[in-house]
C-alpha cells in the first residue's frame, strides 16, 4: 500500500513538472532582454533588431534577404511592446516573452512569431 502511494505521490510530481515545462511562457520581455539582433524562427522576415542608440531613440530594423526591410521606433506602451513603422503602420505585440535565447512575440490579431537571439 506505501509503495502504490508513493508512486502515484512520485507520478503526480513527475506530470506536474511536464505540465509546467510544456507550458511554460517564459518570462515577459525587458528592454534589457530585447536589445540585439534575433534570428527569426517562425515569422515573415529574416532577422529584426532592437536597439537603444545614443541620444535615447529606441530603434526598430527587420531584414529580408540580408537587407532592410523595415524600420521604425519601438516601445513598451500599457504592457505591450510597439513598434511603429517608419511607413506609419503600427505593430501592437500583446505578448513578448523570453524563455532562454527565444522571443516570443503575439500581436492582437494572434499571429505568433520566435526569434533566437543571436550572440556576437
Amino acid at each position: 500500500m506505501k509503495h502504490t502511494a508513493l508512486l502515484v505521490f512520485l507520478g503526480i510530481i513527475c506530470l506536474s513538472f511536464m505540465l509546467c515545462k510544456t507550458t511554460g511562457q517564459g518570462k515577459p520581455v525587458t528592454a534589457d532582454i530585447l536589445i540585439g539582433n534575433w534570428e527569426t524562427i517562425k515569422g515573415d522576415v529574416e532577422e529584426i533588431a532592437f536597439a537603444i542608440e545614443e541620444q535615447g531613440v529606441n530603434t526598430y530594423t527587420s531584414y529580408l534577404h540580408q537587407r532592410i526591410f523595415e524600420t521604425g521606433l519601438w516601445e513598451f506602451k500599457d504592457n505591450h511592446l510597439v513598434v511603429d513603422l517608419d511607413t506609419g503602420e503600427s505593430i501592437v505585440y500583446v505578448k513578448a516573452t523570453v524563455a532562454g535565447d527565444i522571443l516570443t512575440l503575439r500581436t492582437q490579431s494572434g499571429e505568433e512569431s520566435q526569434y533566437k537571439k543571436i550572440t556576437p
